[in-house]
Order: structure tokens, then C-alpha cells, then sequence
């Protein structure tokens, strides 16, 4: 009854009552079993508004649509690969959100699988910011209305979502607010404020330059997060990442990508070194909104997959 005070649960019916209690019986029984103190475990586990919800609402949040490399395209691509000159050696720690005044807060995309337009938007912002100096909210929604090669609120993902900023410009969240809803595309041309211009060349389809794809090493991944925060896929099914609640998150196997966020930082020196993850589940979920992700020595897949898919667009200087 705590539980349904804190969040503001509304049942209708007994019958609904007593299906929410059961799974939030058994997410608490999870819990306990991850902070027992011989679970060997290295995070924490707390209830959270998810508690209450039945996994199919849960899992409706991460519609990551993959995006497939090409078979012949290398698996770090060139921006690393041949360039490593201008990402020079990489800090052994970093946290975008104190390294400078380029990151956003962290945001909520409420019950509609938006989780891609969020990534796409968060990155855009903090490449704007560097670019411009000023660091302004641009609109995830109007990417779930407008950028019709994906799905709105049933999914999509970064890479085409930059091509549309590129080519229609994105809008600022005042002037085209979220509603957590797919609606009816209200796009204005002369409100459009953010556009990425490629530089440089890249070696995808995409106007974002793939830093890996399929796996990387933490030095890669590291060295590409070091130019700007990149956006990330992960498995975020499961109990193991609903519930999490502080350090840093290992043992979690299921690497096939569904959920797209954003790596502002990372901690190479910890105790336990970790990639540190902005999700789009509100300040409430997490370490505020955040978690840490364990790193995975040479060429894996990483803990929920993180390894293996961090992107960044690449801009230039008309915006």
C-alpha cells in the first residue's frame, strides 16, 4: 500500500488490484534476492513505478528497430579507425554532465516506445551545444509524428532519425511539446532550429558516424565517447534492468538490443569499471535517472549488449 501511495496507483477493480499486487510480489521477491548480501552481486535492486506493470507493458517500452552494417563494412569504422589522431588517447574517466554544460536533464518518455527519438534528440542536443555554445531543447515528439521511415511510438531507431534532422531540421520542445502519443505531424520549417551538416565524410548509409558496430573494445568505445555523449542500444528486458537501482550492473547476458539511450561518461579506474547510461525513464528510475553499466574486456558484447552499437552524429557548422 506504500507502493501504490508513492506512485499514485488508480485500480479499477479488485480483480486488477490483485494482478498488480501478485507481480509486485514477485518484483519484490526479486529484489530481495539480488540484494541478499551473498548474491555476489555489484548493483542494487529497488522497487520503482514499474513494480506494478505486467512485462508485456514493460517490454512495450524498448522497440529498438535494428539497423544492420553492411556485410563488407569494418566492424570500428573509419572515424576511429584511421583517424585516431583527431579522438587522441582518451580519458581513463569521464562525465559529460560535469566535463561541460552541454547535457540535457534527463528526460521521461512515459508509456510510448519512444525510446529511439530520445537518443537521437539527446545527442543532437549536446552536438548543438558544442557547436553553438548554447545548449537548447529540441523535440522528440516531433520525431515520433514526422520521421515516417519508423514507427512513432511502436519504434525506430538513431541513424535515420539523424538523416530527417539533416534534412527537415528538428524544433524546439517548446514549440512542438511531448505528448508520450503517436499524433498528427505539426512540422513548421521556420521553427526548425537544429540541423546536422556531415563533415568529413562517414562510412555508412547514415549521417551518424558509427563508432562500432557489432562489438568494441572499452579503448574504442571510450575514445569515441570522449569527442561527444553517443547513442547506445541495449537489452533492457528483464527484471535485472527494471529494477535497477545503484552500481554498476554485470551478469546481465541477454545482449539482443531492443532499447536505445544515451553514454555520457564512463569510469575506467573504478573498482568496478563501468560505462554510466542516461535512460528516457524519468530522474525516479535509477541512479537518477542513470545506470551503470559493467565494462567487458576486448571484443564482446558487453553487459546488456552495450558493447556492441555506439553512434554519435557528426555535425558541422551550419545549424
Amino acid at each position: 500500500m506504500q507502493h501504490v501511495a508513492k506512485w499514485g496507483n488508480d485500480f479499477k477493480t479488485l480483480e486488477e488490484y490483485s494482478a498488480r499486487f501478485a507481480r509486485w510480489v514477485e518484483v519484490d521477491l526479486f529484489i530481495a534476492a539480488i540484494n541478499h548480501p551473498e548474491s555476489g552481486e555489484t548493483h542494487t535492486a529497488g522497487h520503482n513505478k514499474f513494480s506494478t506493470w505486467h512485462e508485456h507493458e514493460y517490454e512495450a517500452l524498448m522497440t529498438l528497430q535494428a539497423e544492420q552494417a553492411p556485410e563488407d563494412e569494418p566492424q570500428v569504422f573509419e572515424l576511429y579507425k584511421h583517424t585516431p589522431e583527431r579522438l587522441g588517447v582518451a580519458p581513463a574517466t569521464l562525465d559529460w554532465r560535469t566535463a561541460s554544460t552541454c547535457v540535457t536533464p534527463v528526460k521521461d518518455q512515459g508509456s510510448c516506445g519512444s525510446c529511439w527519438s530520445f537518443a537521437t534528440t539527446e545527442t543532437v542536443e549536446t552536438a548543438y551545444c558544442q557547436a553553438t555554445g548554447e545548449l537548447k531543447t529540441f523535440s522528440e515528439q516531433q520525431l515520433v509524428d514526422c520521421c515516417t521511415v519508423y514507427a512513432g511510438c511502436n519504434g525506430g531507431n538513431y541513424p535515420k532519425a539523424w538523416d530527417y534532422v539533416n534534412e527537415m531540421g528538428q524544433m524546439l520542445e517548446s514549440d512542438y511539446p511531448y505528448v508520450a502519443a503517436d499524433t498528427t505531424c505539426v512540422y513548421d520549417a521556420t521553427k526548425a532550429v537544429a540541423s546536422i551538416t556531415m563533415v568529413d565524410g562517414h562510412t555508412s548509409t547514415s549521417i551518424g558516424n558509427y563508432l562500432i558496430r557489432n562489438y568494441g573494445t572499452p579503448e574504442e568505445i571510450m575514445a569515441g565517447v570522449a569527442v561527444r555523449p553517443a547513442a547506445i542500444a541495449v537489452n533492457a528486458s528483464g527484471l535485472r534492468f527494471q529494477t535497477y537501482e545503484t552500481g554498476v550492473l554485470n551478469n546481465c547476458t541477454n545482449t539482443s538490443l531492443n532499447h536505445a539511450i544515451v553514454m555520457d561518461g564512463y569510469d575506467s579506474t573504478a573498482s568496478v569499471p563501468y560505462y554510466q547510461v542516461r535512460n528516457s525513464w524519468g530522474a525516479s528510475w535509477g541512479m537518477n535517472g542513470y545506470i551503470l553499466l559493467g565494462m567487458t574486456e576486448g571484443n564482446e558484447k558487453g553487459n546488456c549488449g552495450v558493447q556492441q552499437d555506439v553512434d554519435y552524429p557528426n555535425i558541422g557548422a551550419n545549424w
